[in-house]
């Protein structure tokens, strides 16, 4: 079994649901509300590790970050070493959804905003894989370089980062020597902007497999023998928020043990669902 490191947010998510969207100098009634746990590190690495994955987190975290919340990363059978403890705060989510089920989010990024200009003395050559997703581009750059010196197995997944936090030249610099890309749908179409191109199959020219999720649409492959969507099971009135985490977790996983992707992307595909359907019944 491959090693993981994951690197990315470990947040404190605060979720709620508002009576209203508020109009410009307006309020909103927060009607329900709840704390917990998250960021995209966290969630990969809790469902790689049900899976029986072997996986780290490499993050920075505030000295304020809740003691119950590190004990349960540790419950999860998560290696914390590289979660860093510093000063000021934690990174911070709000999530707040509407009537109709549209969700708004704002982020806080606190310790994860300023990170040092040198990653973690040995920490790459720990690892197999290095699933690269949310953080500062410059600080993520820096580990991938490391990555591909020591040859290690390198996943890009940007997340909403890619929208504000990513120029094109960052975005090209850190996908070459890149084995994976991960998008969901409206990623992918500002990938297609910063590298110009315009059809799936042109992203082979600049990665061997790029792994698109398409929400109800299902899952898309591009690789460089073809282009594959692997549908999915219709769920009415999905909450899709964490969907796609619970994919990678699942992917990474598989992908971990040997597993050919395609077998990877439908273990994926089975956690993801599984995920939104707790989610709808409130689990």
């Amino acid at each position: 079994m491959k090693k993981i490191l994951v690197v990315g947010h470990v947040n404190i998510d605060y979720y709620g649901k508002i009576s209203h969207n508020p109009v410009a100098d307006g309020t909103s009634e927060i009607t329900e509300y709840s704390q917990s746990l998250g960021g995209t590190a966290t969630n990969i690495a809790m469902l790689a590790s049900s899976k029986g994955a072997d996986i780290s987190i490499h993050s920075y975290v505030g000295k304020d970050f809740p003691l119950q919340y590190l004990n349960k990363l540790k419950e999860k059978k998560i290696d914390l070493k590289y979660l860093i403890l510093t000063e000021g705060y934690s990174p911070q989510c709000w999530i707040f959804e509407n009537k109709n089920g549209e969700t708004y989010s704002f982020i806080y990024q606190g310790a994860m905003k300023k990170l040092p200009n040198y990653i973690p003395d040995g920490m790459v050559k720990n690892y197999d894989i290095l699933h690269l997703s949310t953080g500062d581009p410059v600080y993520i750059k820096k580990i991938h370089n490391e990555a591909m010196i020591q040859r290690k197995i390198i996943m890009f997944d940007p997340g909403p980062e890619i929208r504000y936090n990513y120029t094109s030249e960052m975005f090209k610099d850190i996908l070459k020597g890149c084995e994976f890309l991960f998008l969901n749908k409206f990623e992918e179409s500002i990938a297609k902007k910063y590298l110009s191109i315009e059809e799936d199959k042109e992203f082979v020219k600049y990665v061997p497999n790029c792994i698109v999720t398409l929400g109800k649409e299902g899952v898309k492959w591009i690789s460089r023998e073809e282009v594959l969507t692997f549908p999915t099971k219709p769920i009415v009135s999905p909450k899709t928020v964490g969907a796609g985490d619970a994919f990678r977790g699942a992917f990474l996983a598989e992908y971990s043990k040997g597993s050919s992707v395609e077998s990877a992307i439908k273990e994926g595909q089975n956690e993801a669902y599984k995920f939104i359907l707790n989610k709808s019944k409130g689990i």
